[in-house]
Parts: structure tokens; C-alpha cells; sequence
């Protein structure tokens, strides 16, 4: 993986579906649980204080470069360690955080999140 100064951009290089695959990831927004607020990830304020807030959602921007079977899911849940809201395959064992509320935006039309 290769990160930017800020470690809010880089590019993650990891076997998705057994095979190479390679995306590119930038945060646009971190959203803080401790300050009720959100912080812009795009050279607005102190990165580094954004990164290590108490952070339980981010809006991440991610451009796969590949196209493998759940590449983004991997690349986002297993090689950064950072989940996508609503998935429950790709966690680390991380509990599923996912608000009430978002829950059935989350499902598609298949019922399949």
C-alpha cells in the first residue's frame, strides 16, 4: 500500500478473489463522534488531528483500478482495516456499526447488501 503525506489518500495493491487488484482510495470527509461534526478530509485544517479524532464514519472516494469480485469491499475492509458501512463479510471481526436508519438504504433490490 502506498499512503500520502496526509494518510488520507493512497493506493492499496492486494490479491482481491486471488488474483491482483489495485485501487486507488481519498477521504472527502471524516466524521467525528466526539465533536458532533464533521471534518473536510481535502486539505481543510490538521490532517493528522482529523485522522486520530475518534472517527466512526468516513466518506471515501475509492476508483478501482482492476476489476475483481468484491475488490472494493477487500481493498476497504481487509488491507485498510476501514469496513464499508452495511458490509458484514469484510470486518476484521469488527462489529457492524451500521445506524439503524441507514440499514435499509443499504439493501438492494435483491436483498443482498
Amino acid at each position: 500500500m502506498d499512503f500520502a503525506p496526509d494518510g488520507l489518500s493512497g493506493i492499496v495493491v492486494e490479491d482481491a478473489d486471488g488474483r491482483p487488484a489495485r485501487s486507488t482510495y481519498r477521504v472527502l470527509e471524516i466524521f467525528c463522534a466526539e465533536e458532533g461534526a464533521s471534518r473536510d478530509g481535502g486539505g481543510g485544517g490538521d490532517a493528522t488531528t482529523a485522522v486520530t479524532t475518534a472517527a466512526t464514519c468516513s466518506l471515501v472516494e475509492v476508483k478501482p483500478k482492476t476489476g475483481r469480485k468484491h475488490q472494493v469491499r477487500q481493498h476497504m475492509g481487509l488491507a485498510l482495516d476501514a469496513p464499508l458501512v452495511g458490509d458484514t463479510l469484510y470486518r476484521k471481526g469488527k462489529a457492524a456499526r451500521t445506524p439503524t436508519a441507514a440499514a435499509p438504504l443499504l439493501t438492494a433490490s435483491g436483498g443482498k447488501p
